[in-house]
């Protein structure tokens, strides 16, 4: 496509669906930790005191996301904790019944 060139309504509608396909998603641990994902990473963030989600972490594996949101959250209190072991008990889940689902599409 050449610069100044209209996308054709096919175009466009292809090109929204891959933003919704590759939409970020966010898991919320607790109040001052979440996880975000898209198609390449995931991202631990924490609250700030102004209330704003700043980045402290990326990681290219699940595991990997799961053991840095636990030595942060773990910091905070107990409760949190447990929170976030039941999310991510979730998470993980949902990742296997997903990878399941791609080995039979294969």
């Amino acid at each position: 496509m050449k610069k100044g060139e209209k996308l054709s309504q096919e175009e466009k509608d292809q090109r929204n669906s891959r933003k919704k396909n590759n939409a970020e998603k966010i898991l919320l641990l607790t109040d001052k930790y979440r996880i975000t994902s898209d198609t390449v990473q995931y991202v631990l963030q924490q609250k700030n005191g102004k209330g704003n989600w700043i980045t402290i972490g990326y990681h290219a594996h699940l595991k990997d996301i799961i053991k840095s949101a636990g030595e942060h959250v773990t910091k905070d209190d107990l409760d949190a904790l447990i929170y976030v072991a039941e999310q991510i008990d979730k998470m993980t889940t949902i990742v296997s019944n997903y990878e399941s689902l791609e080995k039979i599409r294969i």
